[in-house]
C-alpha cells in the first residue's frame, strides 16, 4: 500500500514520483489514506440509544412527539412536555428550568419558588413563568 504523505514532513501528497535505473521518472496518483472510525460496541450503541430516549422523550407521557415542546431539566436532563406538566406551561421558560422532582432540592439561592409548584424563577422575574403569580416581595398583593 502506498503512503499518501511525505515520510519526512508528513504533508499530504496526491502523486508519487519515482526515477527508475534508466533515469525515467514514473509519476503515479495515490489515494489518500482514510482513517476509519471504529464501529461502536453493542454497549456504546445501547448507551447512545438510552441517551437519545432520555433526551427526547417525556417522562410523564413516554412519547417524543412534539419534541419542540419538551423541556430538559437542568439537573437530571429528563424531558417533560410543557403540556404534560401540572400546571401546564404555555411557553418555554427562559434560563434554567428544573423538573418537579429536582426543583425542591437543586434550586440555587438566587431563585425563588412559586407555590404553584412550577419550580424556580429567576430572582429578577416579577412573576412566576408558569402561572404569573407575583413574586413575593415584588410589590403589590402578597407583601406584608
Amino acid at each position: 500500500e502506498t503512503e499518501s504523505s511525505c515520510p519526512l514532513c508528513k504533508r499530504s501528497v496526491a502523486t508519487v514520483s519515482r526515477k527508475d535505473a534508466a533515469g525515467v521518472i514514473e509519476v503515479r496518483a495515490v489515494e489518500p489514506l482514510v482513517q476509519r472510525k471504529p464501529e461502536p460496541t453493542e454497549e456504546e450503541l445501547r448507551a447512545l440509544e438510552a441517551e437519545a430516549d432520555a433526551t427526547y422523550n417525556c417522562v410523564l407521557c413516554g412519547t417524543g412527539e412534539r419534541d419542540e415542546l419538551i423541556l430538559l431539566c437542568d439537573s437530571c436532563d429528563r424531558g417533560h412536555h410543557t403540556f404534560c406538566l401540572e400546571p401546564p406551561l404555555s411557553d418555554i421558560p427562559e434560563g434554567d428550568w428544573y423538573c418537579p422532582d429536582c426543583a425542591p432540592t437543586v434550586a440555587p439561592l438566587a431563585r425563588w419558588a412559586c407555590p404553584c409548584g412550577f419550580g424556580f424563577n429567576a430572582t429578577d422575574s416579577l412573576a412566576c413563568a408558569a402561572c404569573d403569580l407575583p413574586r413575593p416581595g415584588a410589590g403589590g398583593e402578597g407583601e406584608g
